[in-house]
């Protein structure tokens, strides 16, 4: 079952984060920002600005990418797939060029810190599992 959670999170996780990611138009991705800052100021979250959505919204970016491929693909190392997500957000930062955004340094640190994260709780997400397997055969 965990393993086909991740699957689905990571179809879920293409469609959607994909699109944003590769959004032609960067004001309207800064406009989102500034839409969510609006209905955080409006239901009295305070201190934080649209710049700071966008820097929270880059840190969990591929988290749960990295997540659904450990648990979903857990047969591969999840090092390996932590690589490859890595790759993934720089060659979406270059993608980004092509299309006429900003491509950021910042944004791929944010982007790989998520990725380590979400690797990481992946990883210990499938041994809790294959623990729980041992104990209960």
């Amino acid at each position: 079952m965990l393993r086909w959670v991740g699957r689905l999170l990571v179809v879920a996780y293409l469609a959607v984060v994909g699109v944003a990611l590769l959004w032609p138009d960067g004001r309207d991705i800064n406009r989102l920002f500034v839409d969510v800052y609006l209905v955080g100021r409006n239901w009295g979250v305070r201190g934080l600005g649209p710049e700071d959505y966008a820097t929270l919204a880059n840190l969990v970016a591929f988290l749960p990418l990295a997540f659904g491929l450990v648990v979903g693909w857990s047969r591969v190392k999840a090092w390996v797939w932590l690589v490859v997500v890595v790759a993934l957000s720089v060659g979406a930062e270059l993608l980004q060029r092509q299309l006429w955004r900003e491509p950021s340094v910042i944004d791929v640190v944010l982007n790989s810190s998520g990725a380590v994260l979400g690797t990481v709780l992946g990883w210990w997400r499938v041994k809790v599992s294959e623990r729980s397997d041992r104990v209960g055969s």
